[in-house]
């Protein structure tokens, strides 16, 4: 809500929402791109995690109760490598209760708040890396690169099993989703200070347009907004540099603007391969290669901003 009053863009969509008590990189996408979020590579997220070692929680994290606490063992470096080293690879992860996975159209946290058991699938998942960077008696401070699908609470979980205790998620910050990554990212007090007129003002406060002692507090004119918070936003193209482009022009373009692919598509793509239909800078749609020829997947209209 805040950032479409920010932008005066009404159509605000995310890539995945981080749990309360976390922080870090959240994926917005803006008016047309919201088209776009299926496209997005995925397929690697990286976290910097605290595990707390001897208390597990109901929710795996530090919002739950504490149901379980266990002594800690003694632990040296070359212990705590071996057991991230273990949970390293192709795996299957089930789902955690508190976890938005859906179960007959509700999320599974809305059955275990009401005490109900629901058994889910575990699910195929990539742990490509973790690693320590520090540790005191009772937390370990590490990072992890992993596929998206990937729970970081299961994953704390599991580490303290494999220690010889039990443990929980105490902190989580997602430093990469996919191409986006959180030195590139806006905070909401940035946000804020770029938005109001007067300096040093809660972000919370501009942003909902009020003061808790006073008159609201006055936004800077729209057009100075954008142009300031046109240097950090991404591309439509550079979000999907993944994929491979097609530059078309001429009849070509005409036809991609108009719900059709261009009759070619980039050469060397196997069937079933995405790629761009772009037109110079300007992204037309994205198009698959079918087995019946190019198919245009989705189209931009013509007034879609470049971001």
């Amino acid at each position: 809500a805040a950032v479409r009053a920010v932008t005066g863009v009404r159509k605000v969509g995310h890539t995945g929402t981080l749990d309360p008590f976390a922080t870090g990189v959240l994926v917005l996408a803006l008016g047309h791109a919201t088209r776009l979020v299926e496209f997005l590579d995925e397929s690697l997220k990286v976290y910097r995690a605290t595990v707390a070692l001897g208390t597990a929680t109901d929710t795996g994290d530090p919002t739950g109760e504490a149901i379980a606490e266990s002594p800690i063992p003694a632990l040296d470096d070359d212990t705590v490598l071996d057991a991230l080293e273990a949970l390293t690879g192709d795996r299957m992860q089930r789902p955690p209760p508190y976890s938005a996975v859906k179960h007959q159209g509700k999320p599974l946290y809305w059955y275990a708040r009401r005490g109900e058991v629901v058994e889910v699938e575990a699910r195929p998942i990539t742990v490509h890396g973790m690693t320590l960077f520090g540790r005191t008696p009772t937390h370990l401070d590490i990072r992890i690169q992993c596929s998206r699908g990937t729970y970081a609470r299961v994953l704390a979980e599991e580490l303290a099993q494999e220690l010889g205790t039990v443990g929980h998620l105490s902190a989580l910050c997602r430093e990469r989703s996919g191409a986006f990554v959180l030195d590139g990212a806006w905070t909401m007090p940035e946000i804020g200070a770029v938005v109001s007129e007067e300096p040093g003002v809660d972000w919370e406060d501009v942003m909902l347009r009020r003061r808790r002692d006073g008159p609201r507090i006055p936004w800077k004119p729209r057009p100075v907004v954008r142009e300031a918070l046109a240097a950090r936003l991404t591309p439509m193209i550079a979000g999907l540099s993944h994929l491979p482009l097609l530059d078309v022009s001429g009849r070509e373009a005409r036809v991609a603007r108009n719900g059709s692919a261009p009759s070619q598509a980039p050469p060397g793509l196997s069937l079933g391969g995405r790629y761009l239909v772009v037109e110079g800078s300007e992204l037309l749609g994205v198009a698959e290669l079918t087995g019946r020829g190019p198919r245009l997947r989705k189209v931009i209209p013509q007034d879609a901003p470049a971001s």
